[in-house]
C-alpha cells in the first residue's frame, strides 16, 4: 500500500484506526507500548481531516474543470458573433468614423480574451449610444443578448481564476494533512509490529505487515 497516494493512505488509516478501536484486546496491548487511546483518537482526527480536505479539493477541481469546459464551448461562438457584428457595423457606419472609433474595434483584437474584452466595450457602447442595426437584420434585443453572453463569459473567466486559487490552497492543506497522517500511520505500524507480534492475523486486519511476513 502506497502511503504517498491519498486514497491508499486514507484506506490504510481506516483499516488501522477502525480495526483497533473496535478491538479492545488490541487497544490494551498497543497501550502497553505507548499507543494510548488518546493517540488513537489523534490518528482518527487526522484521518477524518484528510478525508474532508481531499473531498473538498476534488470537488473544487471538478468545478474548475466544468467551468473550463463551459468556457471552451462558448468562447469561439461568442467571438465569431462579435466579429460578424463588427463587420455589419463597419458597413453601416463607414461614413461616421468618430462613432466607429468610439466602439473601440479599430484594430480588431486577435487574441481570444482580448477579443472578448473588446466585445464587452463594443456592445456597451452600442447600448449607451443607442445604435440601431435593425436595418441590417440585427435587432436591439439580439445585440443586448450578445452583450450579456460576453459578460457571462468574462464572469466565468473570473470564477475559474477564483477556483484555481481555491484548488491551490486546498492542495496545500491536503499535503499538510497527508504528512501528518502518514507520520501517524508509520508510528502506529512500528508499535503494532511489536505489540501484536504474536498475532499476525490481527496485524493483517489492521493493514500491518508482520516482521516475519515473507
Amino acid at each position: 500500500m502506497n502511503l504517498y497516494k491519498t486514497d491508499e493512505l486514507l484506506h490504510a488509516a481506516e483499516l488501522a484506526i477502525e480495526g483497533v478501536l473496535t478491538n479492545p484486546s488490541a487497544c490494551q496491548q498497543l497501550e502497553v507500548y505507548g499507543m494510548s487511546s488518546a493517540h488513537l483518537q489523534t490518528g482518527k482526527l487526522r484521518w477524518r481531516t484528510l478525508a474532508h480536505l481531499h473531498e473538498v479539493h476534488t470537488a473544487l477541481r471538478d468545478e474548475r474543470l466544468a467551468i473550463s469546459q463551459q468556457i471552451n464551448a462558448s468562447l469561439q461562438a461568442v467571438n465569431e458573433q462579435f466579429r460578424a457584428h463588427v463587420g455589419i457595423t463597419r458597413t453601416a457606419f463607414h461614413a461616421n468614423p468618430p462613432l466607429f472609433e468610439a466602439l473601440g474595434v479599430t484594430p480588431l483584437a486577435t487574441r481570444r480574451w482580448e477579443c472578448v474584452r473588446q466585445a464587452a466595450h463594443f456592445y456597451r457602447q452600442l447600448h449607451i449610444r443607442d445604435v440601431s442595426l435593425e436595418a441590417y437584420g440585427i435587432s436591439t434585443v439580439a445585440l443586448l443578448h450578445a452583450g450579456e453572453q460576453v459578460q457571462q463569459l468574462l464572469a466565468l473567466k473570473e470564477e475559474r481564476v477564483r477556483k484555481k486559487t481555491l484548488v491551490e490552497e486546498r492542495a496545500k492543506d491536503v499535503r499538510g494533512a497527508k504528512l501528518a497522517l502518514r507520520a501517524w500511520i508509520v508510528e502506529f505500524r512500528l508499535i503494532a509490529r511489536v505489540a501484536l507480534r504474536s498475532h499476525p492475523q490481527m496485524l493483517e486486519l489492521f493493514g500491518v505487515q508482520s516482521v516475519t511476513a515473507g
